[in-house]
């Protein structure tokens, strides 16, 4: 891509959940710059084979850390594992969805993905961010969603987890604008061929799906300060959703789409069932 990211920010970037999908895209893009990579995740197994295919490639080192980071004692793991290398670019990309009826679902699940989606990003970054602003150069990049930009029902929380990053990235945006060297950006996929995106793609959703590969391009592109909404479907949507329409037409029309991608039966569990919250 010739975006000279080495020379811009250092040698080392961190990319979490960089063993798969638009975060494996991501590693190896980087890697193809001659950017060194860190990946974290929870699977050795996995992240010694994104290593292998990634090495096998491209002449620059690959450290794998086995973490789980949605938990603190994951998170401070992670940092400490990595604390002799001066990180240039954090990429701030693991995340997971937990779907369906928000009365149904296991508490344990929900906390664990707040702390995954944004607890673990916020920590992160005030930690680089400091080294950062220090060393007076470097970037971080917030992967959210297009579920930031509007309500997702079935996926309420996940969804929420992904407008607070939307948010705290926009917000950062501009706090780092006048430290120089220091750059926030941030990238919002739409429906993506990935793991993740697989049960979606098996309804035929009939709206714009994207390659993991160019989603990774369009975010590592906006290194410097940008927020991105790769593929121009999405970016239309996004902006008529949550800028023109009105916000109950926005909500039904969520709801439907949602509940067909998700195939969901019923949009009201506990009418038929009879079921009893505990």
């Amino acid at each position: 891509m010739g975006l000279k990211l080495k020379e811009r920010y250092g040698d080392w970037a961190l990319v979490t959940g960089g063993h798969s999908g638009i975060g494996y895209c991501i590693s190896e893009q980087l890697a193809a710059e001659g950017v060194n990579v860190i990946i974290a995740a929870r699977g050795k197994a996995a992240l010694e084979e994104a290593k292998a295919k990634i090495t096998a490639k491209y002449q620059v080192e690959v450290r794998i850390v086995v973490a789980d980071i949605s938990s603190s004692a994951g998170l401070y793991g992670l940092i400490e594992a990595i604390k002799d290398v001066e990180l240039g670019i954090l990429v701030n990309n693991a995340g997971v969805e937990v779907a369906g009826f928000l009365a149904e679902q296991s508490p344990e699940k929900l906390e664990a993905m707040c702390y995954l989606n944004m607890t673990a990003p916020t920590l992160l970054s005030r930690h680089y961010m400091a080294l950062m602003c220090a060393r007076g150069k470097g970037a971080i990049m917030f992967v959210a969603s297009i579920f930031g930009f509007l309500p997702a029902p079935y996926m309420a929380v996940y969804g929420a987890t992904k407008a607070y990053i939307k948010m705290l990235g926009e917000a950062l945006m501009s706090e780092m604008k006048p430290v120089p060297g220091i750059d926030v950006s941030i990238l919002s996929p739409g429906l993506t061929d990935t793991p993740m995106g697989q049960p979606f793609l098996a309804t035929n959703p009939g709206f714009p799906v994207d390659s993991p590969e160019h989603t990774a391009m369009v975010g590592l592109r906006a290194l410097g300060g940008k927020h991105v909404v790769p593929l121009l479907g999405n970016n239309i949507a996004a902006f008529m959703m949550s800028k023109v329409l009105p916000d109950r037409f926005v909500r039904w029309n969520q709801r439907s789409m949602m509940s067909k991608l998700l195939k969901l039966k019923t949009n009201n569990p506990w009418k038929k069932t009879n079921k009893k919250l505990e």
